[in-house]
Protein backbone atom coordinates (compact mmCIF):
# COMPACT_ATOMS: atom_id res chain seq x y z
CA UNK A 1 0.00 0.00 0.00
CA UNK A 2 2.88 2.35 0.70
CA UNK A 3 3.94 1.95 -2.93
CA UNK A 4 0.55 3.20 -4.08
CA UNK A 5 0.75 6.25 -1.81
CA UNK A 6 4.22 7.08 -3.14
CA UNK A 7 3.10 6.52 -6.75
CA UNK A 8 0.07 8.75 -6.21
CA UNK A 9 2.30 11.43 -4.72
CA UNK A 10 4.78 11.11 -7.61
CA UNK A 11 2.01 11.40 -10.21
CA UNK A 12 0.52 14.40 -8.38
CA UNK A 13 3.83 16.24 -8.07
CA UNK A 14 4.92 15.27 -11.58
CA UNK A 15 1.68 16.53 -13.10
CA UNK A 16 1.79 19.77 -11.15
CA UNK A 17 5.44 20.46 -12.00
CA UNK A 18 4.86 19.43 -15.61
CA UNK A 19 1.94 21.86 -15.82
CA UNK A 20 4.05 24.63 -14.33
CA UNK A 21 6.82 24.04 -16.86
CA UNK A 22 4.31 23.86 -19.70
CA UNK A 23 2.58 27.10 -18.69
CA UNK A 24 5.86 28.72 -17.61
CA UNK A 25 4.24 30.02 -14.44
CA UNK A 26 2.96 28.93 -11.07
CA UNK A 27 -0.82 28.49 -11.39
CA UNK A 28 -3.29 30.14 -9.01
CA UNK A 29 -4.65 26.67 -8.27
CA UNK A 30 -4.17 23.08 -9.36
CA UNK A 31 -7.44 23.35 -11.26
CA UNK A 32 -6.08 26.28 -13.26
CA UNK A 33 -3.97 23.73 -15.10
CA UNK A 34 -7.16 22.07 -16.35
CA UNK A 35 -8.14 24.89 -18.65
CA UNK A 36 -4.89 24.77 -20.60
CA UNK A 37 -4.19 21.04 -20.48
CA UNK A 38 -7.56 19.99 -21.90
CA UNK A 39 -8.20 16.27 -21.73
CA UNK A 40 -4.92 15.55 -19.86
CA UNK A 41 -6.37 16.97 -16.64
CA UNK A 42 -8.92 14.20 -16.16
CA UNK A 43 -6.62 11.15 -16.49
CA UNK A 44 -3.99 12.88 -14.35
CA UNK A 45 -6.36 13.61 -11.44
CA UNK A 46 -8.04 10.23 -11.82
CA UNK A 47 -4.67 8.44 -11.67
CA UNK A 48 -3.82 10.33 -8.48
CA UNK A 49 -7.23 9.43 -7.02
CA UNK A 50 -7.26 5.75 -8.03
CA UNK A 51 -3.76 5.25 -6.63
CA UNK A 52 -4.81 6.92 -3.38
CA UNK A 53 -8.05 4.95 -2.96
CA UNK A 54 -6.81 1.52 -1.75
CA UNK A 55 -4.44 2.85 0.94
CA UNK A 56 -7.07 5.31 2.15
CA UNK A 57 -9.79 2.67 2.37
CA UNK A 58 -7.39 0.32 4.14
CA UNK A 59 -6.56 2.72 6.97
CA UNK A 60 -10.06 4.10 7.50
CA UNK A 61 -12.22 2.03 9.84
CA UNK A 62 -15.93 1.30 9.75
CA UNK A 63 -18.23 4.16 8.87
CA UNK A 64 -15.28 6.47 8.17
CA UNK A 65 -14.82 4.60 4.90
CA UNK A 66 -17.94 6.45 3.68
CA UNK A 67 -16.19 9.78 4.30
CA UNK A 68 -13.14 8.52 2.40
CA UNK A 69 -15.32 7.33 -0.45
CA UNK A 70 -17.11 10.69 -0.57
CA UNK A 71 -13.73 12.47 -0.73
CA UNK A 72 -12.51 10.21 -3.53
CA UNK A 73 -15.79 10.73 -5.42
CA UNK A 74 -15.41 14.50 -5.11
CA UNK A 75 -11.86 14.27 -6.49
CA UNK A 76 -13.06 12.17 -9.43
CA UNK A 77 -15.87 14.64 -10.15
CA UNK A 78 -13.45 17.57 -9.91
CA UNK A 79 -11.29 15.84 -12.49
CA UNK A 80 -14.25 15.15 -14.77
CA UNK A 81 -15.74 18.65 -14.73
CA UNK A 82 -13.63 20.09 -17.58
CA UNK A 83 -15.03 17.35 -19.83
CA UNK A 84 -18.53 18.74 -19.28
CA UNK A 85 -17.87 22.45 -19.04
CA UNK A 86 -15.31 24.63 -20.82
CA UNK A 87 -15.14 27.02 -17.87
CA UNK A 88 -14.91 26.15 -14.20
CA UNK A 89 -18.50 25.85 -13.06
CA UNK A 90 -19.85 26.14 -9.56
CA UNK A 91 -19.95 22.33 -9.40
CA UNK A 92 -16.24 22.17 -10.04
CA UNK A 93 -15.64 24.42 -7.04
CA UNK A 94 -18.20 22.62 -4.86
CA UNK A 95 -16.55 19.26 -5.57
CA UNK A 96 -13.03 20.64 -5.08
CA UNK A 97 -13.88 22.30 -1.74
CA UNK A 98 -15.77 19.22 -0.57
CA UNK A 99 -12.77 17.02 -1.48
CA UNK A 100 -10.48 19.33 0.49
CA UNK A 101 -12.69 19.41 3.58
CA UNK A 102 -13.39 15.67 3.50
CA UNK A 103 -9.68 14.94 3.05
CA UNK A 104 -8.99 16.81 6.29
CA UNK A 105 -11.71 14.84 8.08
CA UNK A 106 -9.94 11.67 6.91
CA UNK A 107 -6.61 13.05 8.13
CA UNK A 108 -8.18 13.81 11.52
CA UNK A 109 -9.32 10.20 11.76
CA UNK A 110 -6.08 8.62 10.48
CA UNK A 111 -3.44 10.77 12.17
CA UNK A 112 -4.67 14.07 13.62
CA UNK A 113 -1.14 15.32 14.30
CA UNK A 114 -0.80 16.08 10.60
CA UNK A 115 -3.43 18.79 10.98
CA UNK A 116 -0.70 20.81 12.71
CA UNK A 117 0.63 21.44 9.20
CA UNK A 118 -2.13 24.02 8.86
CA UNK A 119 -0.18 26.20 11.32
CA UNK A 120 1.95 27.11 8.30
CA UNK A 121 -0.96 28.97 6.65
CA UNK A 122 -1.12 31.98 9.02
CA UNK A 123 2.67 32.15 9.12
CA UNK A 124 2.78 32.25 5.31
CA UNK A 125 0.03 34.87 5.30
CA UNK A 126 1.98 37.09 7.70
CA UNK A 127 5.13 36.72 5.60
CA UNK A 128 3.15 37.44 2.42
CA UNK A 129 1.53 40.56 3.86
CA UNK A 130 5.01 42.08 4.04
CA UNK A 131 6.63 40.63 0.91
CA UNK A 132 3.74 39.97 -1.55
CA UNK A 133 5.74 37.01 -2.89
CA UNK A 134 2.76 34.65 -2.90
CA UNK A 135 0.41 37.18 -4.54
CA UNK A 136 -2.76 35.36 -5.62
CA UNK A 137 -1.50 31.81 -5.05
CA UNK A 138 -3.47 31.13 -1.87
CA UNK A 139 -5.77 28.52 -3.40
CA UNK A 140 -2.70 26.59 -4.59
CA UNK A 141 -1.18 26.85 -1.10
CA UNK A 142 -4.38 25.54 0.53
CA UNK A 143 -4.60 22.69 -1.99
CA UNK A 144 -0.96 21.86 -1.31
CA UNK A 145 -1.59 21.81 2.45
CA UNK A 146 -4.55 19.45 1.94
CA UNK A 147 -2.41 17.10 -0.14
CA UNK A 148 0.54 17.31 2.25
CA UNK A 149 -1.55 16.38 5.27
CA UNK A 150 -3.30 13.54 3.41
CA UNK A 151 -0.07 12.00 2.11
CA UNK A 152 1.64 12.54 5.45
CA UNK A 153 -1.16 10.83 7.34
CA UNK A 154 -1.09 7.86 4.96
CA UNK A 155 2.68 7.46 5.12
Amino acid sequence: MMTMVILSMAVAIGGLLGGMVWKREVPVSISALAMDSGWLWTPWLWAVTFLLAPPLMTVLAGAWKAVGLAMLTCLLLTGAMPLFDAEHSKWHYVCAVAAGVLSQVCVAVINPWWLMTWAAAPILKIIDSNTKVLKNKWVLILETLCATTMYGALI
